[in-house]
Parts: structure tokens; C-alpha cells; sequence
């Protein structure tokens, strides 16, 4: 496989992304004493929503008008670092293959 260099800059959609992550990085304690065992969403250096249930939380931020794509999506684990990872885009797929059932 050969890699093709990509000139253009990244979004800023991107970038704040990438923010979002690193805040729940640095405030990782603050937010398991918040939100212990459940699944968060984190917009713009924030938590914007929480459920036990993932599935749950991407359909309440989706009405509330949340393009999902631009959300940081985490599971709170109590004794654990958190899981900085795209695993999230996984689930996304699965609940919108539901919807279109």
C-alpha cells in the first residue's frame, strides 16, 4: 500500500475533536466522579449528555440536534483510564442501521 501526502489542513471540526478528547483526558477524574459507569458524550471542552446505555445517549443527542459525527463519545469506567479511541463510529453505525429498520 503506498500513502498519498495530503496537502490540505485539518478540519476545524477535526481539531476540535481532538480538543474534546484531550479535555476528557485532563478532567478524567472530575468527570468519573460525575459520571461513573455510564457513557458520555463531550462537545466543544464539555458533557453534553449521559446514559448507561449508548444507544440511548447517540438518540438524545441526536434530537437535541447534535451532528453525532462531531460528538466524543466515552464509556466512564470506575477504575480505568478512559479508552481514548474512534471505537465510538462503530456503535453510531449500529443505531442508525436501527433507525432505518
Amino acid at each position: 500500500m503506498e500513502w498519498k501526502k495530503v496537502d490540505k489542513p485539518p478540519s476545524s471540526e477535526f481539531l476540535q475533536f481532538r480538543k474534546d478528547g484531550k479535555w476528557l483526558r485532563d478532567h478524567y477524574g472530575e468527570v468519573k466522579a460525575q459520571y461513573p459507569d455510564l457513557w458520555i458524550g463531550v462537545f466543544h471542552e464539555k458533557v453534553v449528555g449521559a446514559s448507561p446505555d449508548y444507544r440511548t445517549l447517540f438518540k438524545e443527542l441526536k434530537a437535541k440536534g447534535y451532528n453525532l459525527g462531531n460528538v466524543y463519545f466515552d464509556h466512564v469506567q470506575i477504575d480505568a483510564y478512559p479508552r481514548i479511541g474512534g471505537s465510538s463510529i462503530r456503535w453510531l453505525d449500529e443505531v442508525e442501521a436501527e433507525e432505518t429498520q
